[in-house]
Formats: structure tokens, sequence, C-alpha cells
């Protein structure tokens, strides 16, 4: 799968360009709950495929808690 190769490794500081909201996925809050406001900086745990083509990360913030990101959302 080289051509979906992910751009951030693990241990790699990344910023949030726009606001994360929740999807309904995060429990214990309501769907459109804020997550992580723009501009913070988190760490990228990990990497790993959805649906065999997209490119998601597993991406830890230090005020909110770890959410898995797809690059589409970066």
């Amino acid at each position: 799968m080289d051509c979906y190769a992910a751009r951030f490794s693990a241990g790699d500081e990344v910023r949030v360009v726009r606001n994360i909201r929740n999807d309904g996925s995060f429990s214990g809050l309501d769907k459109g709950d804020l997550l992580v406001e723009q501009g913070e900086i988190g760490e990228v745990r990990s990497s790993g495929y959805f649906l065999q083509d997209q490119v998601v990360y597993q991406v830890f913030f230090l005020k909110a808690t770890e959410l898995s990101v797809s690059e589409r959302q970066k």
C-alpha cells in the first residue's frame, strides 16, 4: 500500500487546522460538541488504514484525549 503512505510517523507533532467536533462516535458527549480547538498541538501515536484506502492517525491531545483522525480531516 505504498500509494497510501502515511504523511506522519509516531512521535510527530501535528497542529489542528480546524475545530474537531464529535461526530457521534465519542461517548459521553453530544454530537457536535467541540473535542479539540483549531491550533492545538497533538502527538501522533500510530497510523493505520480505514476501508483500505484512507490513512487514519491516533493522535494524543494534552487538553482532550486520544482521537482517531483521518488525513482527509487534517
